[in-house]
């Protein structure tokens, strides 16, 4: 199931004109689904674990939009010295920004679940963002266009 609504929610993301609230609704939707359906914690556990996790992707996909307009910086033809400085510190509050969100998640997890449910989510969660990320990669190499024999 998770990989049809995966299919589904990225294939939008990828359509023409993609509808971002909607893919994060979707992909949200999912992510809610598969929680409930793989973790053994009880109702308001799994509510308050995935309003974490609401606001913390949240910040991630901010994160990672500043990140990939930092890299076209970076690729622009004719860089100088100074804007090259400016852009390395901008990197560097990037990820510091990254680090400090993946010790909230931790940090935030913590206090809701106990130990052995806190190590249980993580393995969980490392696996759906694992599982996400190699739909969304097979989802774009399908779009590519085939690369030409020389």
């Amino acid at each position: 199931m998770i990989t049809q609504l995966i299919l589904f929610a990225t294939t939008s993301f990828w359509a023409q004109a993609p509808d971002r609230a909607q893919v994060k609704d979707t992909l949200r939707f999912i992510r809610l689904a598969e929680t409930r359906k793989q973790l053994s914690f009880n109702e308001e556990k799994l509510l308050k674990v995935n309003e974490i996790l609401d606001e913390i992707e949240d910040r991630r996909i901010d994160l990672g939009q500043r990140e990939r307009q930092l890299k076209k910086q970076v690729a622009r033809p004719g860089l100088t010295e100074q804007k090259a400085v400016e852009l390395l510190q901008s990197f560097r509050q990037m990820k510091q920004e990254q680090a400090e969100l993946d010790l909230l998640l931790f940090d935030r997890i913590q206090a809701v679940l106990n130990p052995l449910e806190t190590i249980e989510f993580f393995g969980f969660y490392a696996d759906f963002k694992r599982q996400l990320a190699k739909r969304v990669n097979m989802l774009r190499q399908r779009e590519r266009p085939p690369k030409r024999r020389r």
